[in-house]
């Protein structure tokens, strides 16, 4: 099962909104808006809703639980993922995130070898503040010292077929790292953080370069495995 929540952010439900009504809704509007209600009731009551019954099924034992929230004002859509150490849990990698949607998912322990640690990155491709498409990769490390880092790059980059070169500098640069990471380039940016324990919350979000999240206004920060 994809878990997706909250009601997507597009001009017809913008327009719906009586402050959006005569206004022409561009893709740096509807990125504004989204980042503005990140945090909305609805939002907010649904993803921890899902969390905890993710960390239940996690029996805080070694687990990330991953929260990716879109804010870029237009569709993101799964390019590729990879796995250091670790595997995705029960709830795959959701293919499409829409405007204003959190996408969440559980990367587990690999029952089949005896490393407890959880590595593994995510690129999911979209548009930045001029609307031209680009890719976005959001990477966690749950082994002490948890690490956190995100890169924004051409479309394809960590789809080369390089013999996993590409992968290996996006480990050394994230062991340089630290729980949070805030990446700000190709006309977009992304602030992504997690927590130091076992069982950790990965909390990324995705924006236009033209706003910045609050990093103490994370859902992680009030959820704990």
């Amino acid at each position: 099962m994809v878990y997706v929540f909250g009601k997507a952010l597009t001009n017809e439900t913008l327009k719906a909104m009586t402050e959006y009504q005569d206004m022409i809704t561009t893709l740096e509007e509807r990125a504004r808006v989204a980042l503005m209600m990140k945090n909305s009731v609805d939002k907010a009551v649904q993803v921890r809703q899902q969390v905890e019954k993710l960390m239940e099924k996690a029996g805080r034992r070694e687990a990330t639980i991953c929260l990716i929230y879109n804010a870029t004002g237009d569709t993101l859509t799964l390019v590729t993922y990879h796995d250091w150490s670790g595997q995705i849990g029960f709830t795959p990698y959701p293919p499409k995130i829409e405007n204003g949607q959190w996408g969440v998912f559980l990367h587990v322990r690999n029952a089949a070898t005896s490393d407890a640690s959880l590595v593994g990155a995510v690129a999911y491709r979209g548009k930045n503040v001029a609307g031209e498409i680009r890719d976005w990769m959001q990477a966690w490390k749950n082994k002490k010292p948890n690490k956190a880092y995100s890169e924004i790059r051409e479309v394809d980059h960590w789809s080369k077929d390089d013999g996993n070169r590409t992968w290996g500098l996006v480990y050394d640069k994230m062991n340089k790292s630290s729980i949070m990471n805030n990446e700000r380039n190709e006309g977009g940016s992304s602030i992504v953080v997690i927590g130091n324990d076992p069982c950790s919350i990965f909390e990324a979000i995705m924006h236009t370069a033209q706003g910045s999240p609050n990093p103490n206004n994370f859902l992680g920060s009030s959820l704990q495995c």
